[in-house]
């Protein structure tokens, strides 16, 4: 039999390089988990997480929802160990919490992703829509949502129809009830539009929103009377006097109300009115006069709450005294009326 020594050589050194395999295994898995992403149920619980690692290390939970669902039950470890993860109820969307392991240069992540605990998510602003006058104000609108806590969550974002210009709609805020946000007065002499967004999206990136669009003309604020500085003589048995007037004004600029100053005679009785905006007419009821000669004036005035102030001219109003036997104050109110006598 012939012997090779290079074949002898060659065995000499590979069983040379393998005298360590006598000696015990040493890992060398510098850092790593078990498991990098975890599916968690909407109900609350908790969850063990394995760390491999040789050395020391750290971690801490980042939730873009929120940290205050999720918590663990360490701040560190050394070589292989574990950490809890503990995990709150959903009442919301889906969503995801990080937690980040660092060891020396190396670092590692699990994404625990809670299911949601609602079914068809709403975020609705009524109306959707509102159309303003040059004059700013502030607006409201009623906000719906089923989104429970996670309408902390909720982003506002406006952007600007194009030659609108920008920076005219601010103060957006919201709450479980209500979006709201101011609007600057339009100088521009020409229309000009913007949409307010709110969205929130869940732990698997689907977003919701709703959206508000506002229209802003250069229209003036218009309150008069039809026609202006009239004077009326009413009936002493009483009547119902009705005035017209021309309004432009948007219910959401606030209310137009009643102003009444007295003449002469006692005072109060004009207390009886109403404001129809959609009809432009104001109606005034007047009892039937048991004393002397008496008259008033009224008006209407609209006040934005913040210095601008429209009146408009005085309607004036006088009344005999009603000398039908029997009379005693508003005794014959509402027996003759809109001057049917």
């Amino acid at each position: 039999m012939r012997f090779s020594y290079k074949g002898i050589a060659l065995l000499a050194a590979l069983c040379g390089a393998a005298g360590g395999c006598n000696e015990p295994f040493e890992p060398t898995i510098r850092l790593a988990v078990d498991n990098n992403r975890v599916e968690l149920p909407a109900s609350e619980g908790m969850t063990r997480v394995m760390v491999y690692s040789t050395g020391g290390w750290s971690l801490a939970v980042d939730s873009e929802s929120g940290g205050s669902w999720a918590r663990i039950d360490r701040e560190s470890g050394r070589e292989n160990g574990d950490f809890v993860f503990e995990y709150d109820a959903n009442g919301g969307l889906s969503r995801t919490a990080t937690v980040r392991i660092v060891s020396g240069d190396r670092h590692c992540e699990v994404v625990m992703s809670q299911a949601a605990g609602i079914t068809d998510p709403t975020l609705t602003v009524t109306p959707g829509s509102v159309a303003l006058l040059s004059e700013g104000c502030p607006v409201e609108m009623a906000l719906a949502s089923n989104l429970g806590p996670d309408l902390q969550r909720v982003r506002c974002e406006v952007s600007y129809a194009e030659d609108s210009g920008e920076g005219w709609i601010g103060q957006v805020a919201l709450d479980d009830e209500s979006l709201r946000f101011t609007v600057d007065d339009n100088t521009t002499g020409a229309m000009r539009f913007a949409t307010v967004t709110l969205w929130v999206a869940d732990g698997d990136g689907t977003r919701y929103e709703t959206r508000a669009t506002v229209t802003q003309s250069d229209e003036a604020l218009k309150l008069t009377m039809t026609p202006a500085g009239e004077s009326h003589a009413a009936a002493a048995y009483g009547e119902t006097f009705r005035q017209a007037f021309e309004c432009n004004i948007p219910a959401i600029y606030g209310d137009v109300t009643f102003v009444c100053d007295y003449l002469t005679g006692a005072e109060g009785w004009l207390a009886n009115h109403t404001v129809d905006r959609e009809t432009g007419l104001v109606s005034v009821k007047i009892p039937a006069n048991p004393a002397a000669p008496r008259s008033a004036r009224f008006a209407l005035r609209y006040d934005n709450g913040r210095g601008r102030t429209i009146t408009t001219d005085y309607v004036t109003l006088t009344q005999e005294k009603c000398d039908i036997g029997g009379v005693d104050g508003d005794q014959m109110e509402g027996e003759k009326d809109d001057n049917e006598w």
